[in-house]
């Protein structure tokens, strides 16, 4: 039983196992919260005072990679240095981000920062662990309709050969075009930059595109396109060490100056 911030007391159904293993409906209540919503509002304009409701621009989603309050998402999310950005927690509280870290050599990553402890971040699963028919599930904010983070499920449909993945098989590895895992879960407008997980719990990548988007031709309808979460995973270290690096110079001129 489960008491709300109204008071309201709810009874939430038993948790049921396949076979011994984790339900859907399990999976999806634990991992949720992992998940974020980012919602991309105007910045106060200091010409209109009087402005007091912003405008909102757009949502996207992402997902905590520390415990320390780093989210994951995509670059073209995260490439409007004017704009406002406020994350929603799975539990319906709101923060303001800032943009820690964003690709500028056409990978589609970036980071945000929001201040909170002990983050539910993802755990990765290896891309040699991943199989075309293996059931996956996907959050995000497609459309913006609603105000929770929503799940969607369908298949890997395809992986990259995992030698192109490797980082040290030329400077840029991880741009090389193709290098998606695509699948059969719905992806729209919104759910860029969320997780999508395998059944074991696991992050096989992050939502980035659908074949429409990137205006390939497909009589089958449209394809979503994910960053392998090898390449996350990469990306993710590479993308600290500059945030660590960068704070450290300007803990240095800080101190120079006084």
């Amino acid at each position: 039983m489960e008491t709300t911030r109204e008071g309201v007391h709810i009874v939430r159904p038993p948790r049921r196992r396949r076979n011994g293993r984790e339900s859907a409906a399990d999976l999806v209540e634990r991992l949720k919260p992992s998940a974020v919503r980012v919602r991309l509002d105007s910045a106060p304009d200091p010409a209109h005072e009087d402005q007091v409701t912003p405008t909102t621009l757009g949502f996207a989603s992402g997902f905590f990679v520390t415990k320390d309050g780093y989210i994951a998402t995509n670059a073209h999310v995260a490439e409007d240095e004017t704009v406002r950005y406020v994350v929603t927690l799975s539990d319906g509280k709101e923060m303001d981000a800032s943009v820690a870290y964003r690709e500028q050599e056409g990978v589609d990553f970036a980071l945000l920062k929001v201040k909170v402890e002990n983050a539910p971040a993802v755990q990765y699963e290896k891309l040699s662990q991943i199989r075309p028919g293996e059931r996956v599930i996907a959050f995000g904010q497609p459309l913006a309709l609603g105000q929770q983070i929503t799940v969607g499920d369908g298949i890997i449909s395809s992986v990259p050969w995992e030698e192109k993945m490797s980082p040290a098989s030329s400077k840029d590895a991880l741009t090389i075009t193709g290098a998606f895992i695509t699948t059969t879960v719905p992806l729209h407008r919104g759910s860029s930059g969320g997780p999508m997980f395998d059944m074991r719990g696991k992050l096989v990548g992050m939502n980035n595109a659908t074949t429409h988007e990137v205006d390939i031709q497909s009589r089958a309808g449209s394809i979503g396109l994910v960053i392998p979460a090898d390449e996350v995973a990469w990306l993710t270290a590479r993308a600290l060490r500059a945030v660590n690096d960068n704070n450290r110079t300007a803990a240095r001129e800080s101190k120079h100056a006084a």
